[in-house]
């Protein structure tokens, strides 16, 4: 895949350039939680974050339990950062964050929720 830009639009399923991508590139989107889980680097775009602070907010703040990396807005020092940037594990993220986040998820949901209703009803 080396030598390849992705860009997403609306007709590409978003789960599939997660594996395709060596790294995301994002501003405030909640897609980190979802990549996280591949362990790749994850560059935040944020040139305007005191003032998205100010306004919008923030739950909590994303680098008390990740890695993020800035990505440079000139295209020379990204690719550069982009190239150089090494394995980044975000375990402290998903453990804190995601602790319920499994691979088998949707079937837990679907047993505590048929389960639930099973007893009631019985």
């Amino acid at each position: 895949m080396q030598g390849y830009i992705v860009f997403y639009n609306e007709f590409v399923d978003i789960q599939e350039l997660y594996i395709l991508c060596a790294a995301m590139i994002t501003d405030y989107s909640s897609t980190i939680f979802d990549y996280a889980h591949l362990n790749k680097p994850i560059f935040l775009l944020q040139e305007d974050n005191s003032q998205y602070k100010q306004d919008v907010g923030f739950y909590f703040d994303i680098n008390e339990v990740g890695r993020f990396p800035e990505a440079a807005l000139n295209e020379t020092k990204l690719a550069t950062q982009l190239t150089r940037v090494g394995a980044i594990d975000y375990s402290q993220m998903i453990s804190r964050l995601m602790k319920n986040d499994k691979s088998n998820s949707s079937e837990n949901i679907l047993k505590y929720i048929f389960t639930d209703n099973i007893e009631k009803s019985g």
